[in-house]
């Protein structure tokens, strides 16, 4: 997979840089390990940061992942967006979702996917993100939503 490395350079992050804002906004309750997403190191994965005056704010991770029950051997999920709390509604959320889905593309990906949290439903469908199927819970976050933006038709395996 050759990627224009150029395109991402400016937001590419560790997987390990994502973590203090995964924590500050998804996990304040939980524990530092439990910002450890299984995929975060594939080779192929994609953290994204976006920088206000030197500090990581806002972040973001994609990696190949198809949906539970699917077999698209192409299909990515967004995991760990979040952006710090002093630093919503300037854009960076926006940004990086951009980021993000330019590089699955890049990559060739058949879609991206993600659990949405429900206050964050109408942000990815802003984004051509479209719901598929009912609102449900999970623990460590709340409501949430099943959200899909196809990119191209998909390979199965």
């Amino acid at each position: 997979m050759t990627h224009k490395l150029e395109s991402f350079a400016r937001y590419r992050i560790t997987s390990q840089e994502t973590r203090p804002i995964r924590h500050a906004v998804l996990r304040q309750d939980g524990s530092m390990a439990e910002t450890i997403f299984s995929g975060d190191d594939d080779p192929d994965a994609f953290h994204a940061g976006v920088y206000d005056n030197g500090a990581i704010v806002a972040v973001a991770s994609v990696f190949r992942e198809a949906p539970h029950g699917e077999m698209d051997v192409d299909a990515w999920r967004l995991r760990g967006m979040a952006v710090l709390p002093g630093f919503q509604n300037r854009g960076y959320g926006k940004e990086l979702l951009q980021a993000c889905i330019a590089y699955v593309k890049d990559a060739e990906g058949s879609h991206l996917w993600c659990n949405a949290r429900s206050a964050a439903r109408n942000f990815y469908e802003s984004a051509g993100f479209t719901v598929e199927g009912n609102r449900f819970y999970l623990p460590q976050g709340g409501n949430h939503y099943f959200m899909r933006l196809r990119l191209r038709e998909t390979k199965l395996s």
